[in-house]
């Protein structure tokens, strides 16, 4: 899907960070662009195979791209360019408040998931509040093994809180990830396997349990969690004992499941 050509521009990109170089390189950064685009084309065609809004939320590729060139008014001490470009596909049109699907593209690290990265404190909030109120079906799309098998390394977040925020039971077998302020899953392509001589395959996995996932966020933004019992306590009243210490470990088992933890090939 992708021309070797466009991976080898990045990399020599990282390699030459003089502000004349990529002026110079101006027709190879032009081709690299065009085959981005021509791969962001064919990826909101697979992924609305199965996230049939993707197509109709993504009609212009060129707004699926993320830039190369950094803004200078942000980028004091760094680099003028970046090697890597993300891919973004939103499935309702809006990127601020909703998650993604993504292709990262860099020489030697490229990765494909769905994420939603926000710290916001009202929409995080509600997707909290979303695991706490339907703490089965998250347990459930997280332990599926087709979630497993494509996102080995389970859920990442870009920052977590120290503390489980005020109002949340520390105690709740979902704690650790209520510290999230964020959630992502991807797949690592190391050795980008081949699709035709010369070219690179790869797509984001949205068929295996992302799409899922990716759901029941854009759910958790849209309702508040159940009323009638304090938020994050199950039940009526916090665990005690052996169950107070069986703590969810992102992309692990859920220990609450059988009474002990279970062993995990997830990390």
């Amino acid at each position: 899907m992708l021309d070797p050509r466009t991976l080898g521009f990045l990399k020599d990109l990282g390699r030459h960070k003089a502000e004349g170089w990529f002026e110079a390189n101006r027709e190879r950064y032009d081709a690299a662009h065009g085959d981005l685009l021509a791969a962001t084309s064919v990826l909101i065609e697979e992924v609305g195979k199965t996230d049939g809004r993707v197509p109709w939320a993504n009609p212009d590729p060129r707004k699926c791209l993320t830039r190369i060139r950094r803004d200078p008014r942000f980028a004091k001490g760094r680099p003028p360019d970046k090697t890597d470009v993300f891919i973004m596909l939103n499935p309702i049109g809006d990127r601020r408040g909703s998650a993604d699907y993504f292709l990262r593209v860099e020489p030697g690290n490229c990765y494909a998931g769905a994420s939603y990265f926000v710290t916001q404190p009202e929409p995080l909030s509600k997707i909290h509040d979303r695991i706490v109120a339907r703490c089965a079906e998250w347990e459930g799309i997280l332990d599926a093994p087709k979630f497993r098998k494509s996102f080995p390394k389970g859920l990442a977040s870009p920052s977590s809180l120290v503390r489980v925020p005020r109002g949340y039971d520390p105690y709740h077998p979902a704690a650790n990830f209520l510290r999230m302020k964020g959630f992502g899953a991807h797949h690592s392509r190391r050795g980008p396997p081949a699709g035709g001589r010369g070219r690179v395959e790869g797509r984001p996995r949205s068929d295996g349990g992302g799409t899922a996932l990716h759901g029941l966020h854009q759910r958790g933004r849209r309702r508040p969690a159940l009323t009638g019992a304090p938020r994050g306590i199950t039940g009526g009243r916090p665990p005690t004992g052996d169950h107070a210490r069986r703590r969810r470990i992102p992309g692990r088992p859920w220990p609450c499941r059988g009474g002990a933890a279970g062993s995990s090939d997830a990390r």
